[in-house]
């Protein structure tokens, strides 16, 4: 049988489940910061997995999905603990806004910001708190980082896993990708270049790269995020989650069978060289040539200023939602296949 569970010193009986406000940060006028989570301690002894969804405070469609997988799990279906935090940047999310903003000097990624500072600024400080004491304190053998879509852009669902060259671990990754239900998965070779840009996905200051580093098997997910937040967008969170419990036996029923996957090694960024109106010609999960016209960049008076076109072959990720865009922006950005098309 699961025995008692401690969270960030609070315990959790066997076969129970428990909704907890954690502090995280105290604020100038001496109130407390909290994030909810909640813990699941099975009826029987199994791994422990964390959730984590909400490092960006406008990222709805994943937050919903994280609340429904806490929602639907009872610990007599679980076998070991499900530890969730859905909305793990509270300050951002309060304020409506994708990062954390505590001060006139200070406009934080949380998602960038791991694994934090006990001693440094305010989102350091949660970052710090989230990953020690969620994941690393509670020997988490497994984690979701769960995200959609900024508001700026879209792009169909899908994985991200760290590079194969943490070997078992994120092989691990990229086969709960494969029972998750997203066909497309970056798993990027290369590290981050700031002057390219490329390698977004392999900055060791993400969750599924920090949790590579230390031996959790960490899959990371954008979900398509639309206003108003759509139920059917949320169910592709929350039960690609159920489906990879279910994989990791700490979910009862049956394993999912994997699906088919596109692996993808690079991203590429796309900019334009001049401003204007936007009128696009591709829908994000494209395939697209080398050449392949992505938008037409038009003056005010409907003449052309520029074409902006593919750089390489590969799927289109993510596609600028404005419908005008200042010089320098991101267009779009294209995932290159591992193997081809």
């Amino acid at each position: 049988m699961s025995k008692r569970f401690s969270v960030a010193g609070y315990e959790v009986a066997q076969n129970s489940k428990a909704e907890i406000w954690l502090k995280v940060l105290e604020l100038n006028d001496t109130t407390d910061v909290r994030i909810p989570v909640a813990v699941i301690n099975g009826a029987e002894e199994g791994p422990t997995v964390f959730i984590g969804a909400g490092a960006h405070g406008t990222e709805y469609t994943s937050i919903l999905a994280a609340v429904d997988v806490i929602a639907k799990l009872e610990p007599v279906d679980v076998c070991g603990r499900v530890i969730c935090a859905p909305i793990q940047s509270i300050p951002a999310f309060r304020d409506r806004q994708r990062n954390v903003t505590l001060n006139d000097e200070e406009g934080y990624n949380l998602h960038r910001d791991f694994p934090g500072d006990e001693h440094g600024g305010p989102p350091f400080r949660i970052a710090h708190f989230l990953f020690q004491r969620l994941v690393l304190d509670t020997d988490a053998a497994f984690a979701f980082d769960l995200h959609t879509c900024s508001h700026t852009h879209v792009g169909p669902a899908h994985a991200f896993v760290a590079p194969e060259s943490f070997g078992e671990v994120a092989q691990k990754a990229l086969e709960a990708a494969a029972v998750f239900g997203t066909h497309i998965v970056i798993r990027e070779k290369t590290e981050w270049d700031p002057m390219t840009q490329r390698g977004v996905y392999a900055q060791v200051d993400m969750p599924h790269m920090l949790g590579a580093v230390h031996g959790v098997p960490t899959l990371g997910l954008e979900l398509v995020e639309e206003k108003p937040v759509r139920d059917e967008h949320v169910r592709v969170g929350s039960e690609g989650v159920r489906n990879v419990l279910r994989h990791l036996g700490v979910l009862r029923g049956s394993p999912p069978q994997k699906n088919p996957q596109i692996v993808l090694e690079e991203v590429v960024y796309v900019r334009n060289d001049r401003g204007g109106l936007v009128r696009q010609h591709v829908v994000p999960g494209d395939f697209l040539h080398s050449g392949d016209s992505i938008v037409t960049i038009l003056t005010p008076f409907g003449h052309v200023a520029e074409i902006v076109r593919a750089p390489v072959d590969g799927y289109l990720m993510t596609l600028i939602a404005y419908g005008a865009i200042h010089e320098g922006e991101m267009v779009a950005r294209i995932g290159v296949p591992a193997l081809g098309r």
